[in-house]
Protein backbone atom coordinates (compact mmCIF):
# COMPACT_ATOMS: atom_id res chain seq x y z
CA UNK A 1 0.00 0.00 0.00
CA UNK A 2 1.42 3.39 -0.99
CA UNK A 3 1.40 6.26 1.48
CA UNK A 4 1.35 9.99 1.00
CA UNK A 5 -0.96 12.80 0.00
CA UNK A 6 -3.43 12.60 -2.84
CA UNK A 7 -5.00 15.57 -4.60
CA UNK A 8 -8.48 15.31 -6.10
CA UNK A 9 -9.36 18.09 -8.53
CA UNK A 10 -13.03 18.50 -9.37
CA UNK A 11 -15.89 20.89 -9.89
CA UNK A 12 -16.95 22.55 -6.63
CA UNK A 13 -20.32 20.78 -6.64
CA UNK A 14 -18.57 17.41 -6.64
CA UNK A 15 -16.46 18.58 -3.72
CA UNK A 16 -19.60 19.65 -1.85
CA UNK A 17 -21.16 16.21 -2.40
CA UNK A 18 -17.99 14.51 -1.15
CA UNK A 19 -17.80 16.82 1.87
CA UNK A 20 -21.42 16.01 2.81
CA UNK A 21 -20.71 12.30 2.51
CA UNK A 22 -17.52 12.52 4.58
CA UNK A 23 -19.37 14.44 7.30
CA UNK A 24 -22.37 12.11 7.19
CA UNK A 25 -24.78 15.00 6.69
CA UNK A 26 -27.53 15.67 4.12
CA UNK A 27 -26.59 17.41 0.88
CA UNK A 28 -27.09 21.15 1.19
CA UNK A 29 -25.99 24.29 -0.63
CA UNK A 30 -24.40 25.40 2.66
CA UNK A 31 -21.55 22.99 1.81
CA UNK A 32 -20.75 24.72 -1.50
CA UNK A 33 -17.22 26.05 -1.75
CA UNK A 34 -16.92 29.72 -0.74
CA UNK A 35 -15.44 30.70 -4.10
CA UNK A 36 -13.37 29.42 -6.98
CA UNK A 37 -10.07 27.97 -5.83
CA UNK A 38 -11.10 26.37 -2.54
CA UNK A 39 -9.87 23.19 -0.85
CA UNK A 40 -10.67 20.94 2.08
CA UNK A 41 -8.73 18.11 3.65
CA UNK A 42 -9.89 14.63 4.55
CA UNK A 43 -8.44 11.49 6.09
CA UNK A 44 -8.90 8.85 3.38
CA UNK A 45 -8.30 5.72 5.54
CA UNK A 46 -10.77 7.00 8.17
CA UNK A 47 -13.04 8.41 5.44
CA UNK A 48 -13.79 11.64 7.31
CA UNK A 49 -13.33 15.34 6.65
CA UNK A 50 -10.56 16.98 8.69
CA UNK A 51 -11.35 20.55 7.62
CA UNK A 52 -13.98 22.64 5.94
CA UNK A 53 -13.50 24.65 2.76
CA UNK A 54 -10.58 27.12 2.70
CA UNK A 55 -9.73 29.53 -0.08
CA UNK A 56 -6.44 28.96 -1.87
CA UNK A 57 -4.46 32.21 -1.60
CA UNK A 58 -3.84 34.04 -4.87
CA UNK A 59 -0.20 34.35 -5.81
Amino acid sequence: CATGDVTIVSHGAVGALLLAHLRGVPITRALDQPGMGSVFRFDAPAWRATSGWRRVPAT
